[in-house]
C-alpha cells in the first residue's frame, strides 16, 4: 500500500483497491451495484443526519471523507469488471462534457482531478445536496444499464455513465471540501487493516496467565 497520498494515482489505487475484491470475477457486477448503491445512500444518509441533527453530530466530516472513500472503492470495481480504466473515466470526468477515450492517463493523480485549495464545509451546502441528488440519480440509470445481471457487455455505454458519476462524486468532494486523494488513502487504510496482506496477530491478551484465568 501506498504511504504518501499525495502521489497516488488514479490506476494505483484501483490496483490497490482490487487486492481486497472478496467477489471476484464473472457474475459479479450486481453484487457490486448493490455496493455502489448502498455506498451512495449512506452518503446521503450523513447529510441528512447532519441537518437533522445539526451541532449535536460530531463526525460529520470524517464519515462525509470516509464514503466518499467507499462510493470510489465500488466505482473503482465496477469499471474493472467492465475492463474499464477508472484513470481513463477520471480523465474524462474531470472535464465538463468531455466523453469516454480509452488512453494513456496511467499518471494521472487524485489530486489532479480537484481544485488545488477547497475549504472544508462543516455542514452540507445546498451545491452538496445538489451534487449527491445527482450522483444517486446517475447510479440509478448506471443501475438500469447493468440491471443487476452477470453481462459485461455495453462496456462503452457502461463506461458512459461511470464517467457520470466519477464527475458527480468529483463535484461532491469539492462541495464538501473533500480531497478524494484523502479519502482514497483512508479508504485504503481501512480496507488493508479488515483484509491484511499479512496476518501476523498479536499474542493474547491474556497470554501469560495462569492456565486458569485464560480465555479458552
Amino acid at each position: 500500500m501506498v504511504d504518501d497520498f499525495a502521489s497516488l494515482t488514479v490506476d494505483h489505487y484501483a490496483q490497490e483497491a482490487a487486492r481486497t475484491d472478496q467477489r471476484k470475477g464473472p457474475g459479479t457486477v450486481g453484487f457490486t451495484m448493490l455496493g455502489l448503491f448502498g455506498e451512495t445512500g449512506s452518503l446521503l444518509a450523513e447529510a441528512k443526519k447532519k441537518q437533522r441533527d445539526a451541532a449535536s453530530y460530531l463526525g460529520y466530516a470524517p464519515a462525509v471523507t470516509e464514503e466518499i472513500g467507499d462510493v470510489l472503492w465500488y466505482l473503482a470495481a465496477i469499471a474493472r469488471r467492465h475492463r474499464l480504466s477508472l484513470s481513463d473515466i477520471a480523465a474524462a470526468a474531470r472535464r465538463p462534457d468531455v466523453e469516454f477515450v480509452a488512453g494513456n492517463n496511467a499518471a494521472l493523480t487524485l489530486h489532479e482531478l480537484q481544485p488545488a485549495h477547497m475549504p472544508q464545509s462543516r455542514e452540507p451546502t445546498p451545491a452538496f445536496e445538489h451534487s449527491l441528488l445527482a450522483l444517486a440519480g446517475e447510479v440509478g440509470l448506471l443501475a438500469r444499464k447493468v440491471e443487476g445481471s452477470n453481462s459485461t457487455r455495453h462496456r462503452a455505454e457502461v463506461a458512459t455513465h461511470l464517467v457520470a458519476i466519477m464527475r458527480c462524486l468529483i463535484n461532491a468532494a469539492n462541495d464538501s471540501g473533500v480531497t478524494l486523494e484523502i479519502a482514497a488513502f483512508k479508504n485504503l487504510q481501512k480496507i488493508f487493516d479488515r483484509w491484511p496482506r499479512k496476518r501476523d496477530y498479536p499474542p493474547p491478551f491474556d497470554d501469560g496467565k495462569d492456565a486458569e484465568e485464560q480465555l479458552p
